[in-house]
């Protein structure tokens, strides 16, 4: 989970983890955004580093200072070689907060949160859909 206050923005860290022979890029997206909600990501799509390795990005959100105050699921997918996977994470949309922001009067910019891993491998179990090959 995520809190943001409006007219402020947080940032989550994933980390996509290939391994088998997984080959290519990694791409990523984030859906059900609510209305005023921006979202932009440090790098997307990544090419993986290796068949097994682990490829990190920031997804940074942005709540305009009108959004709508309350808790919203978004789903965060990594998508590459065929295989998808899919998180949901809840966003927090907070009335604006002095503790955030500089002088309270700024965009916020609230500390970031651990790594989210997102896994991709060519294992069917870790999936939520694979390509016949």
């Amino acid at each position: 989970s995520v809190a943001v206050s409006q007219g402020g923005s947080a940032t989550l860290a994933f980390t996509a983890a290939t391994g088998g022979s997984f080959a290519g890029a990694v791409s990523f997206t984030v859906s059900s955004l609510p209305a005023g909600v921006a979202a932009a990501w440090s790098a997307n799509p990544v090419v993986a580093s290796a068949s097994a390795g682990t490829n990190h990005v920031t997804l940074t959100l942005t709540a305009a200072q009108g959004s709508a105050i309350g808790y919203f699921p978004l789903v965060v997918s990594a998508v590459g070689d065929g295989l998808t996977s899919k998180q949901t994470v809840t966003l927090l949309i907070q009335p604006r907060s002095i503790a955030c922001s500089r002088f309270g009067l700024l965009s916020t910019r609230c500390a970031p949160l651990p790594p989210t891993p997102i896994r991709l491998t060519d294992t069917p179990q870790n999936l939520t859909s694979v390509r016949s090959r």
